[in-house]
């Protein structure tokens, strides 16, 4: 079950049966970052056109919620109706 927490300015949701596992997974919202409009504060993405500095301070925040060498890993939101980018939306949506 997810849990809310909150710590040094941001907001996020874990997993924390995940945790027995080695995992930490942590969803983040948008409050507690340094990205200017339109990226809306923790914008944790380099590839979208923000402010490098700003992203890298982003994710120092988020990392300095847990222990020094903990690593982070992030994924490539896609809003799009087409997200394999080959036309096939309609077959991958059973999936």
């Amino acid at each position: 079950m997810w849990q809310r927490e909150e710590k040094n300015g941001l907001m996020y949701f874990t997993l924390p049966q995940w945790e027995d596992r080695g995992a930490k997974v942590v969803f983040t919202c948008r409050s507690g970052g340094v990205s200017a409009d339109p990226y809306h504060s923790l914008n944790l993405g380099l590839h979208v056109g923000d402010d490098f500095a700003a992203v890298l301070e982003n994710r120092k925040r988020v990392l300095s919620l847990w222990r020094e060498g903990d690593q982070l890993v992030t994924a490539q939101q896609t809003h799009e109706t087409d997200p394999f980018g080959d036309g096939s939306r309609q077959q991958h949506q059973r999936l």
